[in-house]
């Protein structure tokens, strides 16, 4: 498989707005998305020994290799517009641990900003494809 799968918290509905952010600037279609919750995500997760019930981080897989927390997620805006690209650029200058920390804030506090939703929403039909289905 060509395309980096992003897996995210499939009952967050902030990851939910942060997946069709994504889908909607991803003209070339790169990106596959899956909940960490999925059959998909769950065996992802035992594969490369991360843990099954922490949901605090999206987690990039491209090429075999995993990225997770603000490395995954500049990752995958590099590959979209030029603007984002260039956005992107400059943040992962920023040391690790200091993006981290602010991916971590943002993180822990999704839920009282935006709600949990019960189920992972699916998009309209248009997007369905960019899901891997179980």
């Amino acid at each position: 498989m060509n395309k980096d799968i992003i897996f995210f918290d499939g009952v967050c509905k902030f990851c939910n707005r942060t997946v069709l952010f994504l889908i909607k600037r991803d003209t070339r279609k790169k990106n596959l998305f899956a909940p960490l919750q999925s059959k998909i995500g769950q065996a992802t997760l035992k594969e490369y020994n991360l843990p099954i019930d922490d949901f605090e981080t999206i987690i990039l897989l491209r090429n075999g290799k995993i990225y997770t927390k603000s490395t995954a997620i500049l990752k995958v805006i590099l590959g979209l517009s030029p603007i984002w690209f260039s956005i992107s650029s400059i943040l992962l200058i920023v040391p690790t641990s200091i993006r981290d920390w602010f991916y971590m804030v943002i993180s822990k506090k999704r839920h009282l900003l935006f709600s949990r939703n019960r189920h992972c929403e699916i998009p309209n039909e248009d997007v369905k494809s960019r899901f891997i289905k179980e």
